[in-house]
């Protein structure tokens, strides 16, 4: 079954939404969304797959999920920039 993948991305970003996609051929019970951002601009807001374990629930705009260890990364390079400004 070929999940299908929901969203906008902008067409310089067209080998981003091909990867994400790629994930659900290989995975078809995730489910999953992406976000980014350039210059302060939305460039990429994918989703796709199930929310929940069943595969009954497809994954929306709106779906809600948990992450963890995502912002140790984010805070790493924050608490560097900030010892090097002083």
């Amino acid at each position: 079954m070929r999940i299908q993948i929901q969203g906008q991305c902008e067409p310089e970003f067209s080998e981003i939404e091909e990867c994400f996609s790629n994930l659900f051929a290989e995975h078809s019970s995730l489910g999953a969304s992406l976000a980014i951002y350039h210059e302060g601009q939305p460039v990429v807001s994918l989703w796709g797959g199930f929310s929940d374990s069943t595969g009954s629930s497809m994954w929306d705009e709106s779906t809600l999920s948990v992450i963890f260890s995502c912002t140790k990364g984010l805070m790493s390079i924050l608490t560097a920039m900030l010892v090097e400004k002083g």
